[in-house]
């Protein structure tokens, strides 16, 4: 895949100033078939059973949000890819990009143009699909820029491809009790620091607040099976220290007013004072923080390599 425009060209008026957009026509009639993206997150899977496009193509990629020199992870989340779509009756299709080694996209924040990446691969599937929906990552509540939005989302589309954000009425937890199939329970996938070998590691902090989300819908024990863990919910918590944006954005503006498990609950309130603390420590104590962690980094990369 090529590199596309960052979307900062694209993005809605009130992020840019942008007033209009010309759109590039494509040749030929557009196909009847719809792809979705399925990373195998809550989002994809509330897209996938809960959708109303067309939804007849899975759509992964491969050097997107794994690396593309990762092939066993890949290939564990390929058999799983190709698993949820015979079960849902759909065909799965792997595109391999190498756009995230490209200089101009390591100069641009992932956060906010990912979603040109997902476009783009719509636009290489043209000639077999005609339409691609994006699940909704943010709800209408989130008032900042992101690179895939259900405003901006839509401005991908061409002539051959319709570009679609699915119904952002929901926050990603909300999600959560419509999702009681045993298809989704198995196949999961929520992890992206890749502590585990092929699997959701269960302790990072994505891992972990989604346990949370679990608990608070009383389904952890039936999603035990979806991480590589068998550390207790709140020991996990105790592990954990937040940054400001997981702390203010995450934890403190919904998780911390949540009816939880009590030992859950405290756990939570343990979580969001200690990081308080953490990250009022000064500039010394938070360059220790950093420190540590890229060693564990360096540690899980040292191991990982080829033998």
């Amino acid at each position: 895949m090529g590199i596309v425009q960052p979307l900062s060209r694209l993005i809605p008026r009130e992020w840019t100033g942008l007033e209009h957009v010309e759109s590039r026509p494509d040749a030929g009639p557009p196909r009847d078939e719809g792809a979705q993206c399925f990373s195998g997150g809550i989002d994809s899977f509330h897209t996938l059973f809960h959708g109303v496009h067309r939804r007849d193509v899975l759509l992964a990629l491969h050097g997107f949000d794994i690396a593309l020199d990762d092939d066993a992870r890949m290939d564990a989340f390929a058999r799983s890819l190709r698993a949820v779509a015979a079960a849902t009756v759909r065909r799965a299709i792997v595109l391999r990009t190498s756009i995230r080694r490209h200089p101009v996209l390591r100069r641009l924040s992932w956060d906010r143009e990912h979603g040109s990446i997902l476009a783009a691969a719509g636009h290489a599937l043209s000639a077999t699909v005609g339409s691609l929906v994006i699940p909704a990552s943010w709800s209408t509540a989130w008032p900042h820029g992101w690179g895939s939005h259900w405003e901006s989302d839509p401005l991908w589309s061409g002539d051959r491809l319709r570009v679609l954000h699915d119904d952002p009425s929901l926050e990603r937890w909300d999600k959560v009790p419509g999702l009681v199939d045993p298809l989704f329970f198995e196949h999961l996938r929520v992890c992206w620091e890749n502590r585990a070998a092929a699997a959701n590691c269960g302790l990072c902090e994505k891992c972990v607040r989604t346990r949370v989300v679990f608990a608070r819908f009383g389904v952890l024990d039936r999603a035990a099976r979806c991480f590589a863990t068998t550390v207790d919910l709140p020991t996990s918590l105790d592990r954990l220290v937040l940054n400001r944006k997981q702390l203010e954005v995450v934890w403190e503006a919904h998780y911390l007013g949540w009816s939880l498990p009590p030992d859950v609950q405290a756990a939570v309130e343990r979580l969001v004072a200690r990081s308080h603390r953490a990250l009022d420590a000064g500039p010394l104590a938070r360059l220790g923080r950093r420190l540590r962690k890229t060693a564990r980094h360096v540690r899980r990369l040292w191991v990982r390599r080829p033998r």
